[in-house]
């Protein structure tokens, strides 16, 4: 379902369907369409996954600022000139590991140390053979999505189909919310927690046998009103 679609529908659910003599514009529905793709993204964490190629320059990487949550990382390992998988950790793990990893001899990189927001370091730090090389570190992530990539009519969200039917039922709810209509907007926010926790139920078996947890309680147990 692509944004003008998502646009008709919300407008068909809380009664403004012309968009030319309505309270509600479209460039508000908009706006909350990539609310809720941003909503649905944090929530869902293995949806969608982008990758991001880095060339490698010491032992910093410096993240795309989209970035949530780093899923799996891989690295070209020289001389042998062969793609590995590195291990994902974090500062807690690097100062167990090394206290003075500051100062560590260089060698074949072994994790990926997230140190900031969007900030990162391999360890150990790349030696001769491993610096300096073009596309060589490829982070596979939670990627959060951007203004532009739902700002165009024929815009797709990059999920799930059943997914894209819960969006329309988001903005009306938003939209019903603005106009204060508070009961119908309940009942569109009904739908769409009911949509999050059968898309939860169908993914949380999966992640568990990943060892991925979720944030809630229970499947489906989300906010979506804040």
């Amino acid at each position: 379902m692509n944004l003008s679609t998502m646009r008709t529908e919300a407008r068909g659910i809380f009664g403004q369907p012309d968009a030319n003599n309505s309270s509600i514009t479209n460039t508000q529905l908009n706006g909350w369409a990539l609310e809720f793709y941003t909503k649905l993204c944090v929530e869902l964490e293995v949806l969608p996954l982008g990758v991001d190629a880095y060339d490698i320059s010491g032992s910093t990487i410096t993240l795309d600022s989209d970035t949530v949550l780093i899923q799996h990382v891989k690295f070209k390992i020289q001389p042998e000139n062969k793609w590995v998988e590195l291990e994902v950790k974090d500062l807690a793990d690097m100062f167990r590991r090394d206290a003075d990893w500051e100062n560590a001899e260089t060698g074949k990189p072994q994790w990926l140390v997230r140190t900031g927001s969007f900030t990162a370091m391999l360890y150990p730090p790349p030696n001769t053979a491993n610096d300096s090389q073009t596309g060589a570190l490829k982070v596979y992530m939670l990627d959060l999505p951007s203004a532009t990539d739902l700002d165009g009519d024929s815009e797709l969200p990059d999920l799930p189909r059943n997914l894209h039917n819960l969006f329309p039922y988001f903005m009306a709810y938003k939209a019903l919310m603005t106009l204060q209509e508070y009961e119908k907007a309940g009942a569109q926010l009904a739908l769409v927690n009911s949509g999050i926790k059968a898309q939860r139920n169908v993914s949380t078996k999966f992640s568990a046998d990943k060892g991925w947890d979720w944030h809630d309680s229970e499947p489906g147990a989300v906010n979506w009103a804040s």
